[in-house]
């Protein structure tokens, strides 16, 4: 008797949940099809359970309404702790960039499911984004340990040593990834980087070339190389290299930019200038365009467009704006106007005191300008005193200049210190 009644009772109770899973099977059919209006609906008049948010969480997911995917998961959790929906609540949280609510999840899913490496993995990232290097570092190594043929953990230490300062460190675990994998891309931008700092010419266009070779269009590859080859006076390479990007990112602000730098040095002025006035409009706050303009200005004997180009740079420009100054001082000069064009020289000196053209510049313009010579002998010791090993040519002539002004003053009876 009590074996039939104990039968009777697992029956009555599975039936509801036989009855359930039914249900949730033909949900899952009918968000085969597609219809999730339908599914959202069926889900809407289900009793409260953790299956039911955990489904009503999933199809939001799929539909990239977040905030509501995010409201359902932690319904169902709230309900039940479940692994896989905690992880995909974390998530959908940092993907929602709620970075701090992520990581705490994270931590806590770590804590629970110490086995469990894409945690881990997530977590690690999660901190590196949150630039705790240490705890970072600390889950990558132990992830290396337990993986060492996966090239993304000696990557990401990488970047933490380097957020650490410990360069060589940084270094050692990119050349580590990269024997591990030796297309890994990211892994082969941060070696190119590391040696472009490190002034290795040919370790860097190495690892350019390999990077290039998996990936054409990669921007920051693309970019190092391009700027290696403009340091190299290879400005033809530069112009067919970032055309062909143009043609992929065509409105990106260093390609036009770098385009216009690349074609004005090979004196293709109209060029250059049509591709700097669209580097000015994706980017208006970038003076150094207006400078390039200006550039191109003086060189095609345009001087007054120049000065109101270099004038406009100044305007813009927020960081040391010396080389500007001191090409408006130029161009001035060039329009006859000396008074200006002194007043220009100091401005870039005032920007740079270690501007030593600018100063030399200052000392000869002051010694055509004014009667009183003295202004310009204050400027040619100032010039040697600060400068004197640094352009032979000028320190010569300022000596000579220094001699000459103090005999003259000397022949009228006057002493010069």
């Amino acid at each position: 008797m009590k074996k039939i009644f104990l039968t009777i009772i697992v029956f009555l109770v599975g039936l509801p949940l036989a009855s359930q899973e039914s249900q949730f099977k033909q949900i899952a059919e009918t968000l085969e099809k597609g219809n999730y209006i339908e599914v959202l609906g069926k889900l809407d008049k289900m009793p409260d359970s953790f299956e039911k948010y955990n489904y009503v969480a999933k199809v939001n997911a799929l539909l990239d309404r977040n905030r509501l995917a995010i409201e359902a998961y932690q319904q169902a959790l709230a309900l039940r702790y479940e692994p896989k929906a905690t992880m995909k609540l974390a998530a959908l949280l940092k993907k929602t960039k709620q970075y701090d609510a992520a990581l705490r999840l994270y931590e806590s899913l770590h804590e629970k499911e110490v086995e469990n490496m894409l945690v881990a993995y997530e977590l690690g990232k999660l901190y590196l984004l949150k630039r705790k290097a240490k705890q970072a570092l600390l889950v990558f190594q132990n992830l290396q340990k337990r993986d060492p043929t996966n090239a993304n953990y000696p990557y990401y230490k990488g970047i933490v040593f380097g957020l650490l300062g410990k360069n060589n460190k940084r270094i050692d675990s990119f050349l580590e990834a990269f024997q591990r994998d030796s297309s890994h891309v990211k892994v082969l931008e941060k070696l190119a980087v590391s040696y472009t700092l490190l002034n290795d010419r040919d370790s860097a266009a190495l690892f350019m070339e390999k990077g290039l070779r998996r990936a054409p269009h990669h921007f920051e590859l693309n970019k190092l190389q391009a700027n290696a080859r403009y340091r190299s006076g290879e400005f033809e390479k530069v112009v067919g290299q970032l055309k062909s990007l143009d043609s992929v990112r065509p409105n990106e602000h260093y390609i036009k930019k770098m385009l216009g730098r690349s074609l004005f040095k090979l004196k293709r002025y109209p060029e250059a200038r049509e591709y700097f006035m669209v580097a000015r409009n994706l980017d208006r706050g970038d003076h150094k365009v207006y400078t390039y303009l200006g550039d191109i200005a003086f060189e095609t004997k345009n001087y007054k467009r120049a000065a109101l180009y270099y004038r406009m740079a100044t305007w813009v420009g927020k960081d040391s704006r010396d080389a500007e100054y001191y090409r408006l001082a130029r161009t001035l000069s060039e329009q006859k106007k000396d008074l200006m064009a002194i007043k220009m020289y100091k401005k870039a000196m005032d920007e740079n005191r270690d501007n030593y053209r600018a100063l030399y510049q200052l000392a000869t313009k002051s010694e055509s300008y004014y009667k009183d010579k003295k202004i310009a002998y204050e400027y040619y010791k100032m010039y040697i005193d600060r400068f004197e090993s640094i352009d032979s040519l000028l320190t010569d002539h300022a000596k000579k200049r220094v001699l000459v002004i103090k005999k003259h003053y000397f022949q009228k009876g006057e002493i010069l210190e």
